[in-house]
């Protein structure tokens, strides 16, 4: 019966909290929400009820939609970012090592999305130097690769793949090869418009030259 109680204690909380990204373009009922659902994940993960961080990384996900509509007050905006950071912070916290890739390049895309591009760039580095031991910054030859990710990326791969359309066919042939794409080309985008040439033109001579080891 506890277990069962439990249970359903953390569906309930876990609805309340996903149903705010749909909540914040209306005022009132943010308002009254936000709080509520808010308090009910916290408990949530402090009292360790059976929460996925598949939940946790679409509750973010959620928070991080809801700061980026332009009907978001920007208290609110500050708000939904905050959480949604820390969402992300405990799944990498929690994930392991097979996931932990993937839910740290979305804090790294979070802390982009919200232009604070010096986190979003040490987060990125730490996923190449994370990859650097064990895979390798792919060249478009290598997408049909013989080596295959852990099974885990492929369920979460949807959530990965929107920061370039560029991204579709080597998303759909390797998801770790896509994670490590996107990153190098967001830090890419990051040195280039910092005007740090240099740096960009390294980082793609790296791309080009790395090889499966």
């Amino acid at each position: 019966m506890l277990r069962r109680a439990t249970s359903i204690g953390a569906r309930r909380a876990w609805r309340a909290a996903l149903t705010l990204s749909t909540l914040c373009s209306h005022s009132l009922l943010a308002r009254w929400n936000f709080p509520t659902a808010v308090s009910r994940l916290q408990r949530c993960i402090v009292d360790n009820l059976p929460t996925p961080l598949e939940h946790i990384f679409a509750t973010a996900i959620g928070f991080l939609g809801s700061a980026s509509s332009r009907t978001c007050h920007p208290i609110k905006r500050e708000q939904f970012t905050n959480w949604a950071l820390l969402l992300l912070l405990h799944c990498v916290e929690r994930a392991s090592n097979d996931a932990k890739l993937l839910y740290t390049y979305n804090l790294a895309r979070a802390f982009h999305g919200i232009n604070r591009t010096e986190a979003a760039e040490l987060v990125y580095l730490s996923v190449l130097q994370h990859c650097h031991r064990w895979w390798y910054i792919p060249t478009t030859s290598d997408v049909h690769s013989t080596h295959h990710p852990p099974p885990q990326y492929s369920a979460l791969c949807p959530n990965i793949c929107s920061t370039t359309e560029s991204l579709c066919s080597v998303h759909s042939a390797n998801p770790l090869t896509a994670v490590l794409s996107a990153t190098v080309h967001n830090l890419v985008r990051i040195y280039i418009a910092r005007g740090d040439l240099n740096r960009a033109r390294r980082l793609v001579l790296v791309r080009v030259r790395s090889s499966p080891r």
